[in-house]
């Protein structure tokens, strides 16, 4: 029964984590079609420190282009373009 309790909250904790996880990409796109780049880029940057991919980069430098800051916007450009070569504003809206 113990082993039993302790698997149901590793398995709790670990659905807990990935639905954070959503939850700040599904915020970070809302922020960014909102027109909130500010806010996009801060979300954005933390949700790549925890699971970097292209498309989070590639929002991500589109945020900073809209914002006029251009080295950074090239700085996640490549980042994306690093991870997958094929990401463009398509695939990265998926």
């Amino acid at each position: 029964m113990k082993t039993f309790m302790l698997a149901s909250l590793i398995i709790l904790a670990m659905s807990t984590a990935v639905l954070a996880e959503t939850d700040l990409y599904t915020n970070a796109v809302y922020a960014y079609q909102r027109g909130n780049f500010g806010k996009a880029i801060q979300l954005f940057e933390q949700y790549v420190q925890q699971k970097p991919n292209a498309n989070s980069y590639y929002f991500l430098g589109y945020a900073h282009y809209k914002t006029k800051n251009y080295p950074e916007a090239v700085k996640y450009f490549r980042e994306a373009y690093m991870i997958d070569p094929k990401v463009s504003p398509v695939s990265a809206s998926r």
